[in-house]
């Protein structure tokens, strides 16, 4: 009705009932009600919901319903943060170096871009362990941007990224689509035959056949993939 919710505790012997107005639950799975009615603060009351759903909703002949929750302690109470996104669309040429921004105000635990299938983490990212793509010379408000040290047709694309804040709790997401002018994809191999001719590539994984690693390498072309041994990874004695 009026948009408050009933809030029944119980733990200890004691049972505790508060009514708020303009109580809300958030995107981040979170129970917000002011310190005292109609006093919002920076550091308000909230309850961390373990499992939440869209259509939470109590029965009509039912004066409140049971919901599992935890208080959430007090420093994980801050106002949810926004994130700070630059959402157009970017042009760039080959091989240039494409910076993508995504910046957090407030607190958050991490973050990770998603590009198709593949998830970048931030934290690899600043220990270097994705090839040709590293962390910006300026973090400030850009805590989760990446660069691209060379743009390429593999580049081309949705990239999303996506922050988290108090563990694994999902705080917002943005999309930034990435083009490369003046190149289209590569032709690639479309169809490999099935015969053992065992390679392994730099990349430490064995393949098939030659063809089948082409074919990985062409799609992948910031791997750098190339054959490392005519036989199994596994076969080879360093």
């Amino acid at each position: 009705g009026d948009g408050g919710v009933w809030l029944n505790a119980q733990g200890n012997g004691e049972k505790l009932v508060w009514q708020q107005y303009g109580t809300e639950i958030s995107s981040m799975n979170r129970l917000w009600w002011p310190i005292l009615p109609g006093k919002w603060y920076n550091k308000s009351h909230c309850l961390l919901l373990l499992s939440y759903r869209s259509n939470w909703k109590s029965h009509p002949n039912q004066p409140y319903i049971t919901y599992p929750c935890s208080i959430s302690h007090r420093t994980l109470c801050e106002d949810p943060g926004n994130l700070q996104f630059n959402n157009k669309d970017v042009f760039v040429s080959p091989n240039e170096k494409v910076q993508l921004y995504c910046g957090i105000g407030g607190d958050y635990s991490y973050c990770i871009w998603e590009k198709d299938t593949n998830i970048i983490k931030i934290e690899d990212v600043n220990r270097g362990l994705y090839r040709g793509i590293s962390r910006p010379e300026k973090s400030s408000n850009n805590q989760c941007g990446i660069v691209l040290d060379q743009a390429s047709i593999e580049d081309q694309g949705k990239w999303t990224c996506k922050v988290y804040r108090n563990g694994k709790v999902f705080m917002d997401s943005k999309n930034v689509t990435l083009t490369v002018n003046g190149i289209s994809a590569p032709l690639c191999y479309s169809e490999c035959g099935i015969e053992h001719d065992w390679v392994c590539g730099s990349d430490g994984i064995s393949y098939q056949n030659p063809c089948q690693l082409d074919a990985y390498a062409c799609e992948h072309p910031r791997e750098n993939i190339t054959i490392k041994h005519d036989t199994r990874c596994e076969n080879i004695k360093e």
